[in-house]
């Protein structure tokens, strides 16, 4: 695996605002509110393309614990979803997460399966959850339609393209995902602005 890219705080499009930088070696999601554009005006990665789109940070309720129930199915939107962004939760508390093939897991999860491509959640506890406790599963959903794959030579260097033409997203409830190559590197600069009242 390569270096880790660097962007240069210096170029002309970082320096007219306040940018933010984000550095990994996985997907980069970076997520807005309903009130918020991000401005994509920087990017490098270590491979010869990469994913830019928009998410959605989706919450589904799928039960309330009665102390006999021990699974819990439900159906999430926003599809398809995207790998090791599912959380379940009782009471706002993690108990388990994918772990990017399809599988739930955790400490008190017997058997869990989520399918990213239909949205399909399947949850068993080793135990029934408490009276009234409310199980909720947290994951983020990708809007296809955004979606772009950008390809050219590795290393990819968006940076000088972004300055003249930056990317900017805006969903409600989504936000801006970038998404480099399996196993590469990415670096990318940005600014999010409020939309007006």
């Amino acid at each position: 695996m390569s270096s880790l890219p660097v962007i240069s705080a210096n170029t002309d499009a970082i320096m007219r605002h306040q940018a933010k930088f984000i550095t990994s070696a996985a997907d980069i999601v970076i997520f807005g509110t309903s009130e918020t554009r991000q401005i994509l005006l920087a990017l490098k990665t270590t491979g010869a393309s990469v994913g830019i789109g928009v998410g959605y940070i989706g919450e589904l309720q799928i039960g309330i614990g009665d102390d006999s129930e021990d699974n819990f199915t439900g159906d999430l939107v926003n599809l398809p979803v995207l790998v090791n962004t599912v959380s379940v939760l009782i009471d706002d508390v993690v108990k388990g997460t994918d772990d990017g093939a399809g599988n739930i897991t955790g400490a008190t999860i017997s058997a869990g399966t989520v399918d990213y491509s239909i949205g399909a959640v399947d949850v068993t506890f080793t135990a029934p959850p408490a009276q009234d406790e409310v199980i909720t599963v947290t994951y983020t959903g990708f809007d296809v339609s955004s979606y772009r794959n950008i390809v050219g030579a590795a290393p990819l260097d968006l940076s000088g393209f972004l300055k003249n033409a930056p990317f900017s997203f805006y969903k409600e409830n989504g936000g801006l995902i970038v998404s480099p190559e399996a196993g590469e590197e990415t670096a990318i600069a940005y600014i999010e602005m409020r939309e007006r009242e």
